[in-house]
């Protein structure tokens, strides 16, 4: 039997033949008792007390019956038509970004936005809705 369940932005879970099956963050792993930090060394984001280059994409750990079994990365890429899209219509709009991505996806933005102050990463649904709000008035003023 197969059955499974979300925490939106942090992982799901569900069991799949017996086995009880965990994919998110590492931090959500380790809030269900997985031990993640100590299966593989420090986080790919780290290099020991060091911050090491951002890695693109987002990590995905997995554990199955409360062991770590690894990690995998899932890059972001956009459709090729998107350049195109945002070429017309930034000559027409204020156009920006709200996105739920991390900052470390700036970088495949910087080129499509040139004006980095319409840019927000880390933003969940909550806050892009507070974050449109804040934009549309500031475009009144």
């Amino acid at each position: 039997m197969l059955s499974f369940s979300e925490t939106p932005g942090s992982g799901i879970e569900g069991s799949v033949q017996g086995h009880a099956v965990l994919l998110g963050s590492r931090k959500w792993l380790e809030s269900r008792e997985v031990s993640v930090a100590t299966a593989d060394g420090p986080s790919p984001e780290t290099d020991g007390n060091r911050l090491a280059a951002p890695t693109p994409g987002s990590e995905v750990c997995v554990g199955i019956d409360g062991e770590y079994r690894g990690n995998f990365r899932l890059a972001n890429a956009l459709r090729p038509e998107v350049a195109g899209l945002v070429r017309r219509l930034v000559g027409q709009y204020d156009l920006a970004l709200l996105s739920g991505d991390h900052a470390k996806e700036r970088e495949q933005f910087r080129a499509l936005f040139p004006d980095d102050g319409h840019v927000s990463f880390g933003q969940g649904p909550g806050r892009n809705s507070a974050s449109s709000d804040a934009s549309r008035k500031a475009a009144r003023s």
